[in-house]
């Protein structure tokens, strides 16, 4: 008893608002894969500034080594220059910092992070210290080497907050080869 033009309407908002909702869906996860990706492009930001600091600190933690070693005798400007070069690292992590929002990602992440922003704190003491020559050259060498084990340990946990296992593989292995020349760096 429908008027044909009704019929006719009625068959074809059948399949249109089964495309509706299908295309609603789609969107919906195309917008958690770019807020994922948000996500990862920040991480991965993170990630070269951390590095970057790492691969500073790995070198003022020999520098340091040599001036503690010879009793301040040694290595004075060396170790002065290297602490500049750190300090540009640091201070562009800082900032990078300044932007980044840790409540992103999950519990433990942000249980890492704020333990390796405390520890990172410490350094301008530790350096008083060495420049005093109050502390031994092994605690000294074991604060940068815990330091960087925990930028490293990060870097390794962001791994775990990647979906992409394509970008997971890439994260350990870059990881990987950090963790290498950390402990090259140890044993020499």
């Amino acid at each position: 008893n429908m008027k044909i033009s009704r019929a006719i309407l009625l068959v074809a908002a059948v399949p249109f608002l089964v495309a509706l909702f299908f295309s609603s869906q789609m969107i919906i996860k195309e917008m958690h894969t770019v807020k994922q990706l948000s996500k990862l492009e920040q991480l991965t930001n993170l990630s070269v500034k951390m590095a970057n600091l790492v691969h500073e600190q790995q070198k003022e933690r020999g520098a340091t080594a040599v001036f503690v070693g010879s009793m301040g005798g040694k290595f004075r400007a060396e170790l002065l220059a290297q602490r500049a070069e750190t300090n540009k690292q640091r201070e562009a992590l800082k900032s990078y910092l300044k932007g980044f929002k840790p409540g992103d990602y999950d519990a433990v992440f942000n249980e890492q992070y704020s333990a390796l922003l405390a520890e990172l704190d410490k350094m301008d003491g530790i350096r008083s210290k060495v420049d005093e020559l109050s502390i031994s050259a092994a605690n000294a060498i074991g604060y940068y080497t815990g330091l960087n084990g925990q930028n490293l340990a990060l870097i390794g946990y962001m791994a775990n907050l990647s979906p992409d296992p394509d970008v997971v593989t890439s994260i350990m292995g870059y990881t990987n080869f950090m963790q290498g020349k950390e402990r090259a760096g140890i044993e020499r």
